[in-house]
């Protein structure tokens, strides 16, 4: 499955810098390892999306009680 995403452009930049290993979000969507994550950069004050993107494998996903 492919998944779109919004990203910061600090937590962007970081995932594309691999200095950001993992994302943390709420589980609001479907997602299993192997699933393809497309980290889309969000332009805050454009309020836009800006044309990076960035593609990664789901190699783990954690659940947890809410």
């Amino acid at each position: 499955m492919r998944i779109e995403k919004k990203s910061w452009p600090d937590l962007f930049e970081r995932a594309l810098s691999g200095k950001k290993k993992f994302d943390l979000r709420l589980a609001d969507f479907d997602c299993s390892p192997g699933d393809t994550l497309l980290l889309k950069e969000w332009g805050p004050r454009k309020k836009s999306y800006t044309r990076r993107v960035l593609e990664k494998k789901v190699a783990f996903v954690m659940n947890t009680k809410t």
